[in-house]
């Protein structure tokens, strides 16, 4: 019997700070149906914006 059970997480992800805004966006849109096409569930999803970082990487 499978497991159907709900197990929610939360994903964060760094893109490249060279990308305009609309590449990153179409980035977003990659990762989503790559998570959906897996099955899984977006329940919240956050336009990507610019962020200072607390330390260079």
């Amino acid at each position: 019997m499978p497991d159907t059970r709900y197990h929610p997480y939360e994903l964060n992800y760094l893109l490249s700070g060279n990308l305009e805004e609309g590449a990153a966006v179409q980035e977003s849109a990659k990762i989503a149906k790559i998570i959906q096409d897996a099955g899984g569930i977006i329940e919240r999803e956050e336009t990507p914006k610019r962020r200072r970082l607390a330390y260079d990487i």
